[in-house]
């Protein structure tokens, strides 16, 4: 799967609230490239299982978003035409939905704003 699209499943499901599809997707995610990275020790895949084990560490509450922003700068690997708009962009998402949804996962208040 493109690295890219990882991260817009990842922006779209917690954006809607569906923190617990994110979390599957990111997990199976950091499965998969921790194999593919014992394989091949590619420095592309091991930048983005850093970034994918960043989000799960932030949606778990063990970092803040501003590691995951450093480790997102650090690791950039993703082709997309304007790098610092798409950082800043998703790291706002991230923040955006853990703070409205209450995110510690696996705890997460999805009726917290009274839109579900």
């Amino acid at each position: 799967m493109n690295p890219l699209y990882d991260l817009e499943v990842i922006d779209s499901a917690v954006l809607s609230g569906e923190i617990d599809d994110a979390m599957k997707l990111i997990q199976k995610k950091i499965k998969s490239l921790q194999n593919a990275e014992n394989i091949s020790k590619n420095e592309r895949i091991r930048s983005h299982l850093r970034v994918m084990q960043s989000i799960s560490d932030f949606l778990t509450g063990k970092i803040d978003i501003d590691t995951v922003k450093s480790v997102m700068n650090s690791n950039f690997v993703y082709d997309v035409d304007d790098k610092e708009g798409f950082l800043k962009n998703f790291i706002y998402h991230l923040y955006y939905a853990a703070d409205r949804y209450n995110v510690r996962f696996p705890e997460f208040n999805g009726k917290r704003c009274g839109d579900l």
